[in-house]
């Protein structure tokens, strides 16, 4: 039996691959080849930074080259670079705010009153604080050049003004995102190449403030999977109580009641048309605001912080001024706190020991003068010798040593130099004391009164 092998003929409908289009692949290499960014500035000095235009569904590069604009574009070449947009999930593009486009030019004086009426046309916040607020908004652009990234409480006792707020703030703060929680264990699932300014509602007794530890200067780095990573944030908390901490922390009060009626069409509105407009602001001013600054702000402790970073971006000398008066009042607010404090409590006492000349101290003798203190200012007593010396350790006093009669602490030059700093930090009403050298040279300058310029309200 002869045995023929069948063939078939080819199929005409089957799919014929395509011809290699060598100029095609040569694209397709050089887009592999881009670097991903999220913005800053370039070799050549150009500055580059994200937008997402209205109905396009992914992020776009835009480029400042001395006075001159252009893009929104996929991709750009700076050099002999090629520059696209960082990649991120898609869930966060949807949850973090960018500009539509880049907006027009506006002097210091105009774009801070143009936050200010963005944000006072919604919420009725107390006299001078709208100021402040404004300030950490506009901070919030340059948290990837500042030394501090300087982070915003609010105390809202209701729940309405609360989320609104939040809703004013998306807009004005560079590329928010509003998150139902942050912890430090969820820092790791944050871009942090993005440099978000992150809002939250919170408890104070949350675990938010290990955050704020985490979160508050540039360039210091956290390890997560290999990789060192900065998350220089910048937090905006809104919360019905104050927490406790002695971080630099701008806190504001927002009564009861203060949001007002809004179309929601219009706050979309205006709010993408702010936000274009400080991109503006940002690239306008970016090289400025990134010099070393020769500048001392006229306070101590953590308002000095504070205040270097929410007048560093601001080029207007009445408008300086007179946030430096808000800041003078917000001080003189929250020294009484810190007085008040168990730790400002402890550091009297420390420092009571240092002014009656005494060589050796035990914590004993320490915990019963920190509760006769108290007892005082008519509070009833609450020191522990355990806790007392826990005290001691977290302000850094460790130069304790068992004795036969308890722990005692030698008091020497370096821990008198190192009480005297805490009682300055603490605002411990003993200092400074004629005839001591450690208060002599612990001694803060004179605060100039800026309250002239708060009357009359030069912006």
């Amino acid at each position: 039996m002869k045995i023929t092998r069948r063939t078939t003929a080819p199929r005409t409908d089957a799919p014929k691959p395509a011809p290699t289009n060598r100029s095609r692949l040569r694209g397709s290499l050089k887009s592999v080849s881009a670097l991903q960014t999220a913005g800053g500035e370039m070799e050549d000095g150009s500055l580059l930074d994200l937008v997402l235009p209205a109905g396009t569904d992914g992020l776009m590069l835009v480029r400042r080259t001395g006075s001159q604009f252009s893009g929104p574009s996929r991709e750009i070449t700076v050099g002999t670079k090629q520059y696209r947009p960082a990649e991120w999930d898609q869930s966060w593009l949807r949850a973090v705010r960018f500009p539509r486009m880049v907006g027009v030019a506006r002097r210091t004086s105009e774009i801070f009153e143009e936050v200010c009426a963005f944000l006072r046309n919604g919420v009725s916040f107390d006299p001078g604080a709208v100021e402040l607020v404004a300030a950490f908004a506009l901070c919030t652009w340059f948290t990837d050049i500042l030394e501090f990234a300087p982070s915003l409480w609010l105390r809202a006792p209701d729940a309405l003004d609360r989320l609104d707020v939040l809703q004013r703030l998306a807009y004005s703060c560079r590329r928010a995102v509003r998150l139902s929680e942050c912890r430090p264990a969820t820092l790791p699932n944050i871009p942090c190449e993005l440099k978000p300014t992150i809002l939250i509602e919170a408890d104070p007794a949350s675990s938010v403030l290990p955050v704020l530890a985490l979160t508050g200067r540039r360039g210091f780095y956290l390890p997560r999977s290999g990789r060192a990573l900065d998350y220089s944030f910048t937090l905006g908390i809104v919360s019905g109580d104050w927490p406790r901490t002695d971080m630099p922390l701008l806190k504001l009060d927002l009564p009861f009641g203060s949001t007002r009626q809004r179309s929601p069409d219009g706050l979309e509105k205006a709010g993408e048309e702010l936000q274009a407009n400080l991109l503006r602001y940002r690239l306008d001013h970016y090289r400025q605001v990134r010099k070393p600054s020769s500048d001392s702000v006229p306070f101590t402790g953590s308002v000095q912080l504070l205040a270097t970073s929410l007048t560093k971006c601001i080029d207007d000398g009445a408008l300086r001024a007179a946030l430096l008066a808000e800041l003078q009042r917000h001080d003189q607010e929250i020294r009484p706190e810190l007085t008040a404090d168990s730790d400002a409590i402890a550091v009297e006492a420390l420092l009571a020991a240092c002014h009656e000349s005494r060589d050796e101290i035990t914590v004993g003798e320490l915990t019963k003068l920190g509760n006769l203190i108290l007892v005082d200012r008519g509070e009833s007593p609450r020191f522990t010798y355990r806790g007392f010396g826990a005290m001691l350790r977290k302000l850094g006093i460790n130069q304790l040593r068992r004795t036969n009669v308890g722990f005692s602490l030698t008091i020497d030059t370096t821990v008198r130099l190192s009480v005297h700093r805490l009682a300055k930090k603490y605002c411990v009403s003993s200092l400074p004391q004629s005839g001591c050298v450690e208060c002599a040279a612990c001694e803060p300058a004179e605060v100039p009164d800026f309250s002239e310029h708060r009357e009359r309200g030069e912006h």
